[in-house]
């Protein structure tokens, strides 16, 4: 084997072994933005108020009936 054949060898491996790495922190980096993302929703829903009674909501019940519920 020549060395230019074993040159090339090693690049190559060395470049799968990057490209290996590479997919697993795209990976991890996926994760991470589900994670901000998720936080971020929630702190949305800690910040809504009750809906307004309507057609497709519930109307409040008063003081008196919830506490018999």
């Amino acid at each position: 084997m020549s060395a230019s054949v074993a040159i090339q060898r090693a690049i190559a491996t060395l470049a799968r072994l990057v490209r290996r790495q590479d997919d697993v922190l795209s990976i991890i980096h996926g994760f991470a933005i589900a994670l901000w993302g998720a936080i971020a929703g929630l702190l949305l829903v800690s910040l809504m108020r009750a809906a307004p009674p309507g057609p497709l909501t519930p109307g409040r019940m008063p003081a008196k009936a919830r506490a018999t519920h």
